[in-house]
């Protein structure tokens, strides 16, 4: 089971943001990176499940009691897709 890093404050930034995208989701994803910072690097963006696996977000999510939407129960495999103006095809939502 891999770990969550919980400790990241680069010196510099006043913003940062936490996001639960993963590597293996896309392959411009897998580029992007654990930590990405803007070009006027005040903003941080971390990811701290970036290279979790799908089975290992869920075995966290269990091992830690999380609570989840009840879509995933009613056979959706990713929700954020539908308002992401990024998502591929926007047909299949």
């Amino acid at each position: 089971m891999r770990k969550t890093q919980h400790r990241v404050h680069p010196k510099g930034c006043s913003k940062h943001i936490v996001v639960g995208i993963r590597a293996e989701e896309s392959p411009k994803r897998a580029q992007r990176g654990m930590l990405s910072y803007n070009p006027d690097g005040r903003t941080m963006q971390y990811c701290p499940i970036y290279h979790f696996s799908e089975d290992e977000v869920w075995e966290y999510m269990e091992l830690n009691n999380l609570p989840y939407p009840s879509l995933y129960d009613e056979g959706f495999s990713r929700l954020g897709c539908v308002v992401c103006l990024s998502s591929a095809d926007q047909e299949e939502y």
